[in-house]
């Protein structure tokens, strides 16, 4: 008679996590880094190697491309983003404090 490791609970599945590879990658500043990494948007400070941030940027699709918008933008803090992959397209803005933490 076999039988079952998982209780009722656990048998459930669910993703926390994206396993796949980096597909885009542009400097916010000197200091913070914003990495696509299969739907999710991370920012990590790259002195520290920390993950500031993490976002699903575009559930259910890959971002090929992040870029910059308005390049005439002269507020160091806040900035906008066109994040796209497949057919898939958002703007989002960033913004960070004075200590490099991202919002």
């Amino acid at each position: 008679m076999s039988q079952s490791i998982l209780t009722h609970h656990e048998s459930f599945l669910q993703k926390d996590i994206f396993a796949g590879i980096v597909t885009s990658l542009l400097f916010f500043n000197e200091t913070l880094l914003l990495v696509g990494h299969g739907p999710l948007l991370k920012i990590y400070n790259v002195h520290t190697g920390q993950l500031l941030a993490c976002e699903d940027a575009l559930p259910s699709n890959r971002i090929h491309r992040i870029v910059p918008v308005d390049k005439k933008n002269t507020d160091p803090f806040k900035k906008y983003y066109s994040i796209y992959g497949s057919k898939t397209m958002r703007l989002m803005s960033i913004t960070v404090t004075s200590d490099n933490e991202a919002r």
